[in-house]
């Protein structure tokens, strides 16, 4: 018998009609406890006899739909491998039940009944089970998935370096960009966010996705100063080097003369810094070209003040008179 809620309920209108019609037809062909044997091509036959529309694998998709929905239930039994209409006695009322059936003929109405809940509770539970399995299985993928995704998206030292250039360029004129001093900050901005053989970078063990252009604005922001010039000029713009060949540091001091005589600034304090810092190991491997930008980069910490009667370093000043004559008298 049909009930008339079988035209009303969600998990029936939510399966195909097909599924539908094999719901209803298996009913006809199951025991008075909604059991029956697990066998494709038996259901087909008992159900499906003379329709030459319908095959063998029509009915088992329709099977699984079934199983899908829960609407029946594979159980296993004493060997047998049985299908079991979940809610069997809502669709169904039987008046006199026979003592035949799939689950076991010596048991009571109530022992089948009983064991069938059981098959169904334990079903269910392992069905549950598997299922979580497969979730936390797919969850690792999509995890796995996003670290793969994170991981391409890091971007390389040299699309980080073409963003942190670019910003300094934008707050600081390029003929005022000390890159000695740029290049020292982007290699710590490296290390933090990017990571090297000793530590891994922000961005490799952040989970999100790196913001590089937030991140390069917030660490230059911090200290604009860092990139200039102290002379405010592009000391290592290499305008002014290219054209010169220091090879002594007679060299320098002749170079340094010629850069500031007469522009306030103690040249022989600036010379003697320059070779006090030499004998301290500063400039081990460096060009003389090389030492001469970093003289101009401490220029601006030997200026003279106005009306202020300095005495020159000795040292430096002497040697600027011995190359230079009266010329180089300051």
């Amino acid at each position: 018998m049909i009930k008339p809620e079988f035209c009303t309920s969600k998990t029936l209108n939510n399966i195909s009609l097909e599924s539908n019609l094999l719901f209803v037809m298996i009913w006809m062909h199951s025991d008075d406890y909604g059991t029956i044997l697990n066998s494709v091509r038996r259901i087909f036959g008992e159900c499906f006899p003379l329709r030459n529309d319908v095959t063998e694998k029509q009915v088992s998709k329709w099977l699984n739909e079934l199983i899908d929905n829960k609407l029946l239930i594979p159980v296993t039994h004493n060997g047998n491998e049985l299908l079991v209409c979940r809610s069997w006695e809502e669709h169904q009322k039987v008046p006199n039940i026979s003592k035949r059936n799939n689950i076991d003929n010596d048991m009571s109405s109530d022992e089948i009944r009983l064991k069938i809940e059981e098959l169904i509770q334990s079903y269910l539970e392992s069905n549950e089970s598997l299922m979580r399995q497969k979730l936390l299985k797919e969850n690792d993928k999509e995890n796995d998935n996003d670290k793969e995704k994170d991981k391409k998206e890091i971007p390389t030292s040299d699309e980080v370096r073409s963003i942190f250039l670019n910003y300094v360029k934008t707050l600081i004129k390029e003929d005022e960009i000390d890159y000695d001093k740029t290049n020292a900050q982007l290699r710590l901005f490296n290390r933090y966010w990017l990571g090297d053989e000793d530590q891994k970078g922000k961005w490799i063990l952040n989970k999100k996705k790196p913001n590089v252009k937030s991140a390069v604005k917030n660490w230059i922001d911090k200290n604009i100063n860092a990139y200039k010039s102290f002379g405010g000029s592009a000391i290592n713009n290499n305008t002014e080097l290219k054209n010169l060949n220091l090879n002594s540091w007679d060299d320098i001091l002749k170079a340094l003369q010629d850069k500031f005589l007469g522009a306030g600034i103690h040249i022989g304090n600036l010379y003697a810094a320059l070779q006090n810092s030499d004998q301290k190991g500063f400039y081990e491997g460096k060009t003389f070209n090389q030492i001469y930008s970093f003289a101009l980069k401490m220029s601006d910490k030997f200026k003279m003040k106005k009306q202020e009667n300095t005495i020159p370093n000795p040292k430096g000043q002497k040697k600027i008179s011995e190359m230079l004559g009266d010329f180089g008298k300051i």
